[in-house]
Order: C-alpha cells, then sequence, then structure tokens
C-alpha cells in the first residue's frame, strides 16, 4: 500500500541513481524504464492506460507455471476415471521444449522441487493437492512421493512446442496398472486469463 500511495503521489526515483539518504538505491541506478529502448516498448507506452494486472495468472500449484498444464491434466484424468494412486502404473507427461528438462525425481530443495514435473505429479498423485502445504520439506522425504515419482516419465512432443511460449501446453497419458489408458491433453492452464479460477 505505501508503493501506491508513493506512485498516486508521483514519486518517481532521482535520474541520478541515489537514495534519499544519498546513498545508492538498492537496485543499484536507474530502471529499465529508464533506458533509451524503453520509450518505444508497448508495455511503457500502455502505462497509465492498460491494466496489466488483469493480463496476469495466479498459481494454483506450488510450482513453476510450465507444469501447470500437466497438473491440470493428471487432476483432470483422475477426476474422469476415478483411478487412485495405488491403480496408476505410469504417468507420461508430453510437453513443450521449455519443460521437457523438468526431470528431476528425487528433488534435494524446496527449489528443486518446485522445477520437477515427477515430483510435483507424485506429490498430486499422494495427497491430492500441491500447494505451499503439501509442498514442504517434509515432503521431499516422504517414501511414497519418492516412490511416485519415479513412475513419471517426462517427454519431449514437438508438436507442442507451436504453443510456447503463449501458453505451456502439456498432454498427460496415465497408464493403470489393469492396463487402461487415460490421456488429458491441457494447451493452457488453469488460473489464466482465458481459464480463470
Amino acid at each position: 500500500s505505501i508503493a501506491a500511495q508513493l506512485a498516486f503521489s508521483d514519486f518517481k526515483a532521482p535520474k541520478d541513481g541515489r537514495g534519499p539518504f544519498g546513498g545508492p538505491l538498492s537496485f543499484g541506478g536507474p530502471t529499465p524504464f529508464d533506458w533509451d529502448v524503453a520509450a518505444g516498448d508497448p508495455f511503457v507506452q500502455s502505462m497509465g492506460e492498460e491494466e496489466e494486472i488483469l493480463r496476469g495468472y495466479i498459481k494454483p500449484y506450488a510450482c513453476c507455471r510450465y507444469i501447470h498444464a500437466a497438473a491440470d491434466g493428471l487432476l483432470g484424468v483422475l477426476a474422469r476415471t476415478g483411478i487412485t494412486r495405488d491403480g496408476v502404473e505410469e504417468v507420461l507427461v508430453q510437453t513443450h521444449v521449455g519443460a521437457a528438462g523438468l526431470t528431476e525425481e528425487r528433488p534435494r530443495t524446496l527449489e528443486h522441487a518446485q522445477y520437477s514435473l515427477p515430483f510435483v505429479l507424485a506429490v498430486l498423485l499422494c495427497r491430492g493437492r500441491a500447494g505451499a502445504a503439501e509442498m514442504c520439506e517434509e515432503t521431499l522425504a516422504a517414501d511414497d512421493v519418492l516412490r511416485a515419482a519415479k513412475q513419471v516419465v517426462v517427454e519431449h512432443d514437438p508438436n507442442l512446442d507451436q504453443f510456447h511460449p503463449q501458453s505451456y501446453p502439456a498432454r498427460v497419458v496415465v497408464r493403470g496398472t489393469d492396463g487402461s489408458e487415460e490421456s488429458d491433453l491441457r494447451l493452457a492452464c488453469s488460473g489464466d486469463v482465458a481459464h480463470p479460477l
């Protein structure tokens, strides 16, 4: 709220990059808005006219946005079929090039966990959610989650690259222990502007 009040009062950082007490500002000088190339940038040009917050997204899962379409797809298959964790043989994730490397099965830290398709989907399989409460230090060492993460296979699908970076698509194929196979393709994530929560 202080930042909003300062902006409303037309507060601007000094052009010399010095703070109010003569020292350097915490970001070390002029902002990107002061760069010469900023003058022609559509984002800068639209300031005060366009509400950029309306173009943002909300993350329902405590992980990298690249993982969200796969998480939505997995939950979609589980809801549609009623399959439970014990009935899952394998989860195949086919995704765009940006997410194809997010394959760490046994993340060492919570930050690593947030960038791991196998781990996040395993948390969903075992806990039903992957919010802040589930993506915690305790879960990093949870045997059931680590076993489930080994059942998640990630592969790059070049056909999905055409949608990236405008969206972060994924197809999830759940193979059941009974030989069944169910898939779910998500070209966008829940929480996006076009798919609000």
